[in-house]
């Protein structure tokens, strides 16, 4: 009996609203509600780091593509250069004129800076790393041979220029000259096997800004080795 009464009470209660006009409705508990909030928090912050890290890969991947095009475009400025001309051997031996007072290479065919001539030998073009402040610059000077001197090309009046390289740094460039000391061209007869002049480049780029920003790292190094076209 006393078991029907209350089974009776809980309905009135469940069907009839109360003072303020409202049924009573189930909700949650403050431990439910501090639980979801958690889980959702946790899904947010999961989500938010997930973005993060893939904008991060793709930016990286982005600046790798645009470091390796142009280190792809030094060496293909240089290769068309050499290939269609040979290594000024004459501005090697040079020991008093500017500017090849300081173009010097060892007793390997290592070289600081990279002399070309064309296959006229009236026309040449040194490409150089210079040391600057805050990172080295790639630099390209075009002279010309005119009463039996050489001068700088008219584009070229206040010597040698930058090259342009933007968003990246070039942290090494290495010119390795063969055959060493002299042309393979002198004392040459018809029946003498001739070596054709060849320059091994070897290029080490980076991004710039990749000290401050660890992720901006992207660094590229390319090696190639180019033969002379010219046939004396």
């Amino acid at each position: 009996m006393i078991k029907q009464q209350n089974y009776q009470q809980a309905r009135l209660i469940e069907n009839h609203p109360d003072a303020s006009g409202r049924k009573p409705v189930a909700g949650f508990t403050l431990l439910e509600t501090i639980f979801a909030l958690t889980l959702f928090l946790l899904l947010i912050v999961g989500a938010a780091t997930s973005y993060v890290e893939i904008q991060k890969a793709q930016y990286k991947s982005n600046l790798m593509r645009k470091v390796q095009e142009q280190a792809q475009n030094i060496l293909e400025t240089l290769t068309r250069e050499y290939r269609f001309g040979t290594t000024d051997y004459s501005c090697y031996a040079e020991k008093l004129n500017p500017p090849c007072d300081e173009v010097t290479a060892d007793a390997n065919g290592h070289t600081n800076a990279l002399a070309i001539l064309d296959n006229t030998g009236t026309k040449r073009v040194i490409f150089r790393l210079h040391e600057k402040k805050p990172a080295p610059v790639l630099e390209i000077l075009r002279q010309e041979y005119l009463n039996n001197e050489w001068i700088n090309s008219t584009e070229f009046i206040d010597g040698f220029h930058e090259m342009l390289t933007p968003e990246i740094v070039i942290k090494n460039l290495n010119f390795y000259l063969s055959p060493i000391g002299s042309s393979p061209y002198q004392n040459y007869t018809d029946n003498q096997k001739q070596f054709q002049p060849k320059v091994t480049i070897a290029l080490q780029i980076d991004a710039i800004g990749n000290e401050t920003s660890p992720y901006r790292k992207a660094e590229v190094f390319l090696q190639t080795t180019i033969s002379s076209r010219i046939y004396q």
